[in-house]
């Protein structure tokens, strides 16, 4: 699953058994996404253009 929020769309797809890619253009931050705990996306991506191109 592809989202933008560590607290909804992470949280969501953990709770679901799904892996998790983090883009950065919504509510979380670079800085939020490397402090965060449990649970953590798979990948962490500027947008979602760098997940359909395979990540940097």
């Amino acid at each position: 699953m592809v989202g933008d929020r560590l607290d909804a769309d992470v949280e969501a797809a953990t709770r679901a058994g799904l892996e998790a890619v983090l883009v950065l253009t919504g509510g979380t931050s670079a800085g939020d996404a490397a402090a965060a705990g449990e649970p953590r996306p798979l990948a962490v991506e500027p947008d979602l253009a760098s997940v359909v191109s395979g990540g940097r």
